[in-house]
């Protein structure tokens, strides 16, 4: 596959000396930019953040892409590095969220150590989608499932390269992504998944970074090994360690599990939920089960009750130091095994598994996309919200706020096109980018109709929606997306009308976190 080109900028920061290294402090950067992307253009200002244990700060290179200078940084230790650019420019050593033009982070890195540090950073638009590269030619990421790691590889787990409904057995392949600040964006084999319990090919399992003894970590639980069949849900689950790439722990799962929803919550669990359930039958029940892991005592609680939300279609968010929202979904009523209702029906379940009541949504709704706001407040949008029988409904284009203060929802929005089976991504400083979908949902359970294009993103202050960019960079249903711990997320497009899914993947910059 040929290379693409690179826009290397080359910035040298002087920094002054300090009472720790004898020598003047030197930070040379290469920033890179995704092809489609010139954030460098119209004189931007660009400013410096560095972040390490004493907090966060804020320095003014200047505008314009050469001979960018900082004096006085002090000795950092495991530090990281953002360049902040803003259009309209600022002077002030300061951050204005309505201003943010294009963000990028590296790290940690080391000043107190070494006197002279040459490092790359990713700088990408805000809130849009910069194309990085295509996955090779017949490699698609039905069913996969994707975890950045803070170092800045990607990693893709498992699902198949298209679903094929006869028999779409699932695969065992690792794909790897070294170093999005390096600039070789190409996706190369890793390996196979362990196989644990006899099993190690997964469709529709879950993949999220968590901090473990040994550093970081990425929890890969559940799936199936065959995409087109209900049956054999795998109740194992894995650690891997993203330094050395090794499987750190492996293990059973309380319940069978693929399709399922998984969030890191506040205090640095991990909450499973939803999903075909079941290892024999991989039936679907009419209300949806949760278990909680622990990357501390490497083990799984499993909740003490059912949700009320069905398995499927639903959506969850973060609410914060107060855990996660789980809403919508649709499941046959008990009387019919051909019709899909959607349910209005959301609960809220504690960092330590406690499930409480909350208020339901205000239209039932399934295959909606949700996001936390990042101040106790939810966004929901989009979904189906007719019964599925034999025709194909379409989406719909409503927003609401979820306010687990007052435990109400509130009309917002709406959408600007319609969609369901969307993702949805909370910014650091309280926005949602909104990515992909799809235009109608039909019977089937992975009966998609055309693909929504457009990336838009909510303001909570103006309470709307609007309109980023048109790509097919994330276009479809279900597309796979996965947040950098700072300011970055990866996206490959999700799922055609054909079962195939779109071979396109890029970054969006997402900004500062802590500021």
């Amino acid at each position: 596959m040929p290379r693409r080109p690179l826009l290397p900028v080359l910035a040298a920061l002087v920094l002054a000396g300090c009472d720790k290294v004898e020598s003047d402090f030197v930070l040379r950067l290469q920033p890179r930019t995704p092809v489609d992307e010139r954030p460098f253009e119209g004189g931007p200002s660009v400013k410096l953040v560095f972040e390490d244990a004493a907090g966060s700060e804020i320095l003014l290179l200047g505008s314009g892409q050469d001979g960018l200078e900082a004096a006085h940084l002090p000795p950092l230790s495991d530090a990281w590095l953002g360049l902040l650019l803003q259009d309209p420019p600022s002077t002030a050593p300061s951050y204005d969220p309505t201003a943010l033009k294009a963000w990028g982070e590296t790290g940690p890195f080391d000043l107190a150590k070494d006197p002279s540090v040459d490092a790359s950073v990713l700088v990408a638009d805000y809130a849009a989608i910069g194309d990085l590269d295509v996955l090779p030619d017949g490699t698609g990421a039905a069913g996969a499932a994707l975890a950045l790691t803070p170092g800045g590889d990607a990693w893709i787990f498992g699902g198949a390269n298209a679903l094929v409904p006869s028999s779409t057995l699932a695969l065992s392949r690792q794909l790897r992504l070294e170093d999005l600040n390096g600039g070789d964006w190409r996706f190369r084999d890793a390996g196979t998944m362990p196989s644990v319990l006899g099993a190690s090919a997964r469709f529709e399992p879950t993949a999220t970074l968590v901090d473990a003894d040994a550093g970081p970590a990425i929890l890969v639980v559940g799936g199936r090994p065959n995409g087109a069949s209900m049956d054999g849900n795998l109740a194992t689950a894995f650690l891997m360690d993203t330094a050395t790439d090794d499987v750190v722990w492996s293990g059973p799962t309380p319940v069978g599990r693929s399709g399922h929803l998984a969030l890191r919550l506040d205090n640095g669990r991990v909450l499973t939920v939803g999903g075909l359930e079941g290892e024999e039958t991989g039936t679907e029940p009419a209300q949806a089960s949760f278990e909680v892991f622990d990357p501390t005592w490497l083990a799984f609680d499993a909740g003490d009750q059912p949700l009320d939300e069905p398995a499927r279609g639903l959506a969850i968010a973060s609410l914060g130091p107060d855990g996660a929202l789980v809403c919508g979904g649709s499941a046959p009523p008990a009387d019919d095994t051909t019709v899909r209702m959607p349910s209005a029906a959301c609960s809220r379940i504690s960092v330590l598994g406690n499930v409480q009541d909350a208020a339901d949504l205000p239209v039932a709704t399934a295959d909606l996309a949700m996001a936390s706001l990042g101040d106790g407040r939810v966004l929901a949008v989009g979904g189906t919200v007719d019964p599925l029988d034999t025709e194909a409904v379409a989406a719909t284009d409503a927003a609401w706020v979820y306010d687990v203060v007052s435990d109400t929802w509130t009309a917002t929005g709406p959408l600007n096109h319609a969609r369901a089976r969307a993702r949805a991504l909370p910014t650091p400083d309280g926005r949602v980018v909104v990515i992909g979908g799809t235009e109608t949902v039909g019977p089937g359970w992975y009966d998609n109709g055309a693909a929504a294009q457009c990336v838009e993103l909510y303001d909570p202050d103006a309470g709307a929606l609007s309109e980023v960019e048109c790509t097919g960079t994330g276009a479809g249903a279900w597309p796979v997306v996965a947040s950098a711990p700072r300011g970055l997320a990866f996206v490959v497009s999700g799922w055609n009308a054909d079962g195939t899914t779109g071979g396109g993947y890029g970054v969006v910059g997402l900004g500062p976190s802590g500021l």
